[in-house]
Order: structure tokens, then C-alpha cells, then sequence
């Protein structure tokens, strides 16, 4: 099965907005927001909240990191964001915050379904603007093309938050797990850090291993670490 199945559904106004806190609520082991501007206001803000800690706990119960809840957003709004309360707390909560260059685009991925829209992520949207959209449910003709979309994101996505953040707690940076079941896992890239296939056999974007660009990131969690290519993974990770 692909990514999404189904028919597309087209949404306008009330019908999107509840499909938007449909997708929060219902998210059941990953959540990906991306949104160039953001104010998710307190309701949503201790949604997030909550399910990066429920989503976390299945990690620890499984000893496996799977998805978990990530939001993207327009890295020229980094500065602003960095002092806000909800940045502050979604961050100690375990919410991957990435930004992206020119991020304009808007969607909305948990595990059953997409929403591509108008809308962005902040109370002003609700309430102030004239927004439509496209639910495709999983197996819809449109999943691999929503689907390599996303991870053109994955790749260009640069982790903001705290290195013990920037894990594989995705939807931020790891293949959605809306995928079908056994859907590689993903990993970074020792070069970079940017998102890469987990393959500790060829663990940095080939770019980066022909720039003979020094290993710096551990493979699996992301975080700045005394790695190679023969070993790649932190002593924490290699631990686990």
C-alpha cells in the first residue's frame, strides 16, 4: 500500500479546520505539521505537548525509535520563534522543530491521512482568512507524489531544537510511518546531519562522502558526536 488510501476529500473553512484538529487528535504514533508561520495557540500547543510524550514513552517501551511529532517551519522566522513560549515548549517537550528555506508550502500528516491546504498553523488562520484544501486518505493516486514531496522536505529540513530533540521523533526527520508496514527507518547523515536513509552501511549522503566532509553527526539520533563511517553511531545509541 502507498502512503495514503482512498479517495481525495475537498475542504473549505469549518469542514478544514475541524479536518486540521481531526489530524492532531487522532494521530496515533506520528504528527507532522508544516506550516511557514506559526501560533498554535494553548489548546493545540498542550495537544503537541501530549502526544510527544505518549509517542515517546512507545519508544522507550519498544527500545526502537519510531515516529513521533515534528514541525516545520520558515527558517527566516527562527529568531522571532526561538523567544516564543509555545517554541519553548514544545521544545522541552520533544517536538522536532526544523526549519526550511523559502517554506511556503502547508500540510498536515499524521498516520492515516494528508491534509495539503492554504491554512498555516496560527489562530489568525481560523478565524481571518478564505482557505481550502485536499484530504487524501492513504492509497489515494496521490500518495507518491505527496510522499516524494515530503521527503524533498526531509532532506532540505535543518534541526533547530536541542540535539537530545533531534532524534528520530518524526514525522520530523524519519520516513512517515504511513508508509506500508517495514518502511525503511530514517537516519542522519554524518556529514551534514541533514535526514538520510538509516543504513549504517552507507551512512552519509553520497555528496558528503565525496566532499570527504568530516563525520560530525551521529547516524541515528542526530546529535553532534565522535563518529565514522565504520562506526557511526554515538556510544549512546550504540548502547541501546
Amino acid at each position: 500500500m502507498g502512503l495514503f488510501s482512498g479517495s481525495p476529500t475537498f475542504l473549505a473553512e469549518t469542514e478544514l479546520h475541524g479536518e486540521i484538529s481531526k489530524i492532531i487528535l487522532e494521530a496515533k504514533s506520528q504528527l507532522l505539521i508544516v506550516s511557514p508561520y506559526i501560533e498554535p495557540g494553548e489548546t493545540f500547543i498542550r495537544e503537541l505537548e501530549r502526544k510527544a510524550k505518549r509517542f515517546a514513552e512507545a519508544d522507550a517501551e519498544t527500545n526502537e525509535p519510531q515516529a513521533g511529532v515534528g514541525l516545520y517551519f520558515r527558517a527566516e522566522k527562527l529568531a522571532e520563534y526561538r523567544s516564543e513560549a509555545w517554541f519553548k515548549r514544545l521544545d522541552s517537550a520533544g517536538v522536532f522543530l526544523g526549519v526550511i528555506e523559502r517554506l511556503h508550502s502547508k500540510l498536515y500528516v499524521n498516520d492515516a491521512k494528508a491534509l495539503v491546504t492554504s491554512v498555516n498553523f496560527t489562530a489568525g488562520s481560523w478565524v481571518n482568512s478564505y482557505d481550502v484544501g485536499v484530504l487524501v486518505p492513504a492509497g489515494s493516486a496521490m500518495c507518491e507524489q505527496i510522499e516524494a514531496y515530503l521527503d524533498k522536505l526531509d532532506e532540505d529540513v535543518r534541526p533547530v531544537n536541542g540535539a537530545s530533540q533531534a532524534r528520530q521523533v518524526r514525522a520530523g526527520p524519519k520516513k512517515r510511518g504511513t508508509r506500508a508496514a517495514g518502511a525503511a527507518r530514517q537516519g542522519f547523515c554524518l556529514g551534514c546531519g541533514k535526514p538520510h536513509a538509516f543504513d549504517l552501511a552507507r551512512p552519509m549522503h553520497f555528496p558528503c562522502y565525496q566532499a570527504k566532509q568530516p563525520e560530525r553527526f551521529c547516524h541515528q539520533c542526530g546529535a553532534r558526536a565522535s563518529v565514522t563511517v565504520k562506526a557511526p553511531r554515538c556510544e549512546s545509541c550504540f548502547r541501546r
